[in-house]
């Protein structure tokens, strides 16, 4: 990822490219930045052509990339939804045996029409158009086994998109902050990447807003990032954890109750500690396979920050008091569903079950 900006930074433009990853925000960013090399520096509308892979032949497409819109210059070809080329797309099953012999034939016709149409994006690859740069949009995931994928590699180049890691993320913000002229004081950045959970799109807009905010002044202050960026109901939910980790009932029921009054229903906070414990229990195993904490996020496809704080909460509970504390969450869920009890009922019996669970 990283080399592929230096070489759109230095205006080494291959002939095809294609973008897949899980974060979509460097990847828009990659898809603007190609733009900008391909057409001089200026992204119109005349010079970029975006396609659907889902409703357009390939015989289409490569014709598409014959010549440029313009008699002279490059034109830069977008083809979205590629992943049925790249993998990370499954293929439907079949509904039942009465149709399985048509299901089967429509199968057979499917992958013939498909083989057809990478053998023409191949060739195409083979020979390409000087004055076009072709690039595949796919999913979060492609198989690099694939013809296509290793036919683009080989003329131009493949590039995943994974999650930043946590130091990486850092960086990335100090730099969004230094390009609005302003800086960062200790401590501002860790605050807004825990926020954030990480998520790049949610950061870019909050430097923004922050930046907007102090106006003329430089530095960029902790009591700013109170005033204009408070956290959200939910993300008070580490700290229901770490209150129930330390068997500190009262803590917790209090801290359950301010969210709920700010408007965080009963239901979604159970979902939220739910999904919380079982982030717990993954840490826990990861790290017993030694990975990192930006393996981890990478391995769960969660946020480096998430993960950690996932970690750290995990050297609180032992393996099986968190299983225990996830299965109390699942039977209040069902109790709340069920009708048998209220949620908010329902969800502080289960807190203070877990706290029970902590002082044993």
């Amino acid at each position: 990822m990283w080399q592929l900006f230096q070489e759109l930074r230095e205006g080494r433009i291959a002939p095809a490219y294609f973008f897949y990853g899980s974060e979509r925000f460097l990847l828009e960013q990659s898809v603007r930045l190609l733009a900008e090399a391909v057409l001089g520096g200026e992204e119109t509308a005349l010079g970029v052509e975006t396609l659907d892979a889902a409703q357009t032949p390939a015989a289409e497409i490569v014709s598409a990339c014959g010549g440029g819109l313009f008699s002279s210059g490059k034109k830069l070809l977008r083809v979205m939804n590629a992943e049925r080329w790249f993998g990370g797309e499954a293929r439907p099953k079949k509904k039942n045996e009465k149709n399985e012999k048509d299901g089967d034939e429509k199968g057979k016709n499917a992958d013939s029409a498909g083989k057809r149409e990478e053998a023409s994006l191949l060739a195409y690859l083979e020979a390409p158009a000087e004055d076009c740069c072709l690039l595949f949009l796919g999913g979060e995931k492609a198989d690099t086994r694939r013809r296509l994928y290793k036919a683009v590699a080989k003329c131009g180049r493949c590039v995943e998109f994974q999650p930043l890691s946590s130091a990486e993320l850092a960086r990335w913000c100090q730099k969004r902050f230094a390009s609005y002229d302003k800086t960062a004081a200790p401590g501002v950045v860790q605050q807004l990447m825990q926020l954030t959970e990480g998520q790049m799109m949610r950061l870019a807009q909050e430097i923004e807003k922050l930046c907007l905010y102090v106006g003329t002044r430089q530095e960029v202050r902790p009591e700013d990032l109170e005033q204009l960026c408070p956290p959200p109901p939910e993300h008070n939910v580490f700290a229901v954890v770490d209150a129930v980790a330390a068997a500190r009932s009262g803590r917790a029921v209090s801290l359950l109750r301010q969210m709920l009054n700010e408007g965080l229903a009963p239901q979604q906070m159970l979902s939220l500690l739910g999904r919380q414990f079982r982030l717990i229990i993954l840490a826990a195993e990861l790290r017993q396979r030694g990975l990192s904490p930006d393996g981890m996020a990478a391995y769960a496809h969660e946020a480096p920050f998430v993960l950690r704080r996932a970690l750290e909460q995990s050297r609180l509970f032992p393996p099986e008091q968190a299983e225990q504390a996830l299965e109390l969450l699942l039977a209040a869920d069902l109790a709340a569903k069920s009708g048998r009890q209220g949620a908010a009922e329902a969800l502080e019996l289960a807190i203070l079950e877990i706290a029970a669970l902590r002082r044993a």
